[in-house]
């Protein structure tokens, strides 16, 4: 005689199994359907050098594309293998053991290339892709103004961080530094030290701290930005 218990036992196991099913053809699926190929790339811009993250090309950048195929945990050899190279699906380049390449990323910030490498070896087809996006140049500037406060009658040295833009070194850029719009230098000197005279009585003020950044060769490419600090 069957009981409610038993009943509900078996409904127990059997959603068990059902589920235990279901997670295994999952993990087969996956299993079977990871893509050997491994694309990397890397933006070929300027940067500071103790940058953390991952550079990003802007408008014009090239980017440095790689592909490797991992079987069986081991990096295959490629050496003999046809490479074709995609981007936005117009073959760019082409060959046998070309498994690095360049690519130039001619888009509009925000936009993206889409990349795909097809790769043919031992009468095997394998292939992958991805997306890189465009990122404009930008430019952040740094100091030691703590909760962007500086005190009244104090030197504070301030300096312009350029990042992803097209060229190779800082002397590459001119920078365009402003004091509550008023122009303090014109050079390609990305440091300003910011002199502050004492307060006039008791009140706060402040001032708004602005940088402009352009690359020397190709003046289209440009970035800004401003701070502004309260004096104490």
């Amino acid at each position: 005689m069957k009981t409610k218990f038993t009943t509900y036992n078996l409904r127990l196991i059997t959603m068990v199994s059902v589920l235990l099913v279901i997670g295994y053809q999952f993990l087969v699926v996956n299993a079977q359907t990871l893509n050997p190929v491994v694309i990397t790339w890397q933006a070929n811009n300027f940067y500071p050098a103790d940058f953390g993250g991952r550079a990003l090309p802007s408008p014009g950048t090239p980017v440095t594309l790689s592909a490797e195929i991992i079987q069986n945990n081991k990096l295959l050899d490629l050496s003999q293998a046809t490479f074709l190279w995609y981007a936005d699906e117009t073959l760019f380049a082409r060959g046998v053991g070309l498994k690095e390449t360049t690519l130039k990323i001619n888009k509009s910030p925000g936009d993206y290339s889409f990349v795909r490498v097809a790769v043919q070896i031992n009468n095997s087809s394998f292939e992958n892709s991805l997306r890189i996006y465009a990122q404009a140049p930008t430019v952040v500037i740094e100091g030691n103004f703590p909760n962007q406060t500086i005190r009244a009658g104090s030197q504070t040295l301030l300096r312009a961080m350029p990042y992803f833009f097209n060229v190779s070194s800082l002397a590459d850029l001119g920078f365009s530094w402003l004091i509550n719009d008023k122009i303090q230098n014109s050079s390609q000197d990305n440091q300003l030290l910011l002199s502050i005279g004492p307060l006039q009585g008791n009140s706060d003020a402040a001032a708004q701290i602005s940088v402009a950044v352009q690359n020397i060769v190709n003046a289209l490419e440009t970035a800004s930005n401003r701070i502004i600090l309260n004096i104490r």
